[in-house]
């Protein structure tokens, strides 16, 4: 393939957006960014006010929010505004720390939690109590405006701890098995005890909507992270009703997205207790939840284009007025947006779950749960591929290799695994590492369903329309498997176990000689390496076994045999093995120093089946 001509610096700006923006970065931090922050701290609350917002908006995109990072933005919010004398300020500086934490992750959350922003929090939670004990003894006293404060400071604080607990796993396990906890625990129950009026199975809310799914935020995302959560809601008084109750409920004043996380909370605490109707009725429910949903609308008013550019050339007046409108608009598209994940999200561990359940009972699938899986998830799967590319793909691998257990055929759904294939061919962002382990997931299970439909000496038109049994495709996977460069060691081992899986589901097809020795080399070559990992070096052994399990095979002879794969064993990879497995600690990976063991013992009953198997 021929090069393309190297571009002039200056062209490259034009074309890079990034680029441009760099090479302004010192004029931006002197008149915008330098401006807004010394904006803070004037005495004049409107300013103030006024600054924060704007500093809001700015921050949506990556690189404004970088360059406000680098001057001390974190600090000058802990430090003043979260004590400001202007409840608004008060209020917009926990939003403005909660999107932060929720764009910039562990380092930042981090940061922010040794600033001891819990004490912050602690007494934010405390006004939020007090407040709304006061509005239910006399609601009368409580203007319009003061609720909708309220409402706003209550959903921050909220919010901003979710961050900073999605944030990090330490923060989560601190909050989780200490007393603040309890906190948080009386604080939600105050909320909800003055903002739902109940009648019959009918729910009004008092407070704000966005309030309510905060709520519901908090309870969903922790319990998806810690079964010691899950276990403290269901002994607290007041919240396992509320979780017991609430799919009866109907509310007159929500939105899709408390539609989903209700029948998420609801799948959180069913659990492996969970049946094949509820699995039925949680996956049909969030898809039409969110199927009205115009998602190219919502990536539109997301996108910040037309905003940005009127808000850089607007004056700070100007972008005062313009502020609040862009915000609304942002935010009930953001509300649409995060209502399509946590859809994903729930059908994808529904799908888990029935799988789980299934392995246990070996019951079959009732028709109406095999209906929904074989046609209304791909049907959203598919619609919703492009936008969320790598929630899909994690979808897909837990329904392939769901079909693959209870008997569905895929290659019987239409030309279903034709788009599947199609898509990922089709995919533009390869670079990202879930992706690239999505699409690597999806091609072993979907060999997996070949083998299961087709068996090993046959696969319909799945080689003719995807080509991979090839070496160009074989060397692609090697490619993948080295190139890890920038990636930390679990996401090594992540990336290099699904080439395994890859390349030893592809090794078993009869008619492929050449193709499985170029694939046994790569796993003698692998499993003689010092450098593989532990965990991959067990993976690629234990397919290796597989492989190669049968002198039948078609392959065995002239490959197993005639590249003296036996004393490869004996001479390379035993050795190798034993001294990896060496340095596993039993105390801090006691299973995975089992799986060593046990690997390495296989390992010398397969040498001697094979030295065997011909006699």
């Amino acid at each position: 393939m021929g090069k393309s001509k190297k571009r002039s610096r200056a062209s490259n700006a034009r074309a890079n957006p990034l680029l441009k923006n760099a090479a302004k970065d010192d004029q931006i931090r002197t008149k915008r960014i330098q401006p807004l922050i010394a904006q803070l701290s004037s005495v004049i609350p409107n300013d103030r006010s006024m600054a924060l917002g704007t500093i809001l908006v700015l921050c949506e995109d990556p690189h404004m929010r970088s360059l406000f990072l680098k001057e001390k933005l974190v600090n000058v919010v802990t430090s003043k505004l979260l004590t400001d004398s202007n409840t608004d300020i008060v209020v917009e500086a926990y939003g403005v720390l909660r999107n932060l934490a929720l764009e910039e992750g562990y380092d930042l959350a981090t940061h922010v939690w040794r600033s001891n922003i819990w004490v912050n929090i602690e007494s934010g939670l405390s006004q939020v109590q007090d407040s709304f004990h006061s509005m239910e003894a006399d609601e009368t006293k409580s203007k319009k405006e003061s609720k909708r404060l309220l409402f706003d400071f209550a959903e921050n604080v909220l919010s901003l701890l979710l961050a900073l607990m999605n944030g990090s796993d330490a923060i989560l396990d601190e909050v989780i098995t200490s007393d603040k906890l309890n906190k948080i625990f009386l604080t939600i129950s105050d909320i909800l005890k003055y903002g739902m009026v109940i009648s019959d199975n009918q729910v009004t809310l008092k407070i704000t909507t966005q309030l309510f799914n905060t709520i519901l935020d908090f309870i969903y995302d922790v319990s998806s992270d810690s079964a010691e959560f899950i276990d403290k809601v269901s002994e607290h008084e007041n919240l396992s009703l509320f979780v017991e109750n609430l799919i009866n409920w109907q509310f007159t004043n929500d939105n899709e997205l408390t539609k989903v996380l209700i029948q998420g909370i609801y799948l959180q605490f069913m659990d492996t207790d969970i049946s094949y109707q509820i699995a039925s009725s949680i996956i049909s429910t969030v898809l039409q939840s969110v199927q009205h949903i115009d998602l190219s609308q919502v990536k539109m008013t997301l996108s910040n284009k037309t905003e940005d550019s009127e808000l850089e050339k607007a004056s700070n007046d100007e972008i005062a007025k313009k502020m609040k409108d862009y915000s609304k608009k942002r935010t009930e598209a953001m509300v649409k947006y995060q209502s399509i994940e946590i859809a994903l999200d729930i059908v994808t561990a529904s799908i888990e779950l029935v799988a789980s359940k299934y392995e246990e009972t070996q019951k079959p699938l009732d028709d109406a749960l095999v209906q929904v899986l074989t046609q209304a998830v791909p049907q959203a799967f598919f619609a919703l591929y492009e936008e969320f590319t790598s929630s899909v793909l994690i979808g897909w691998n837990n329904l392939l290799w769901l079909y693959l257990s209870v008997g569905i055929s895929l290659f019987e759904l239409g030309d279903c695994w034709k788009q599947l294939w199609s898509s990922m061919q089709n995919t533009t962002n390869n670079d990202e590492f879930s992706v690239n382990i999505g699409k690597l997931s999806v091609t072993w299970a979907l060999l997996k369903n070949v083998l299961a439909v087709f068996g090993s000496s046959g696969a319909g038109q799945f080689f003719e329309i995807t080509q991979i049994d090839s070496e160009d495709f074989v060397n692609s996977i090697i490619k993948c498997f080295n190139n890890v460069e920038n990636l930390e060691d679990d996401e090594i081992i992540q990336l290099q176990q699904r080439c395994c899986g890859v390349l030893g589901a592809l090794a078993t097809f009869s008619n492929h000689i050449e193709l499985n020795r170029l694939i046994g080399n790569f796993f003698i070559s692998t499993l003689s390496n010092k450098e593989t990992k532990a965990a991959v070096l067990i993976d690629f052994m234990n397919t290796f076994f597989e492989i190669y399990s049968d002198m039948n095979f078609d392959y065995d002879e002239p490959v197993f045999i005639n590249n003296n794969y036996l004393t490869l064993l004996q001479s390379q990879v035993s050795p190798n093995l034993k001294a990896v497995f060496k340095f596993v600690d039993k105390n801090k990976n006691p299973q995975l120093k089992e799986r060593c063991q046990d690997c390495f013992t296989t390992l010398g009953s397969f040498i001697a089946y094979k030295q065997n198997e011909r006699r």
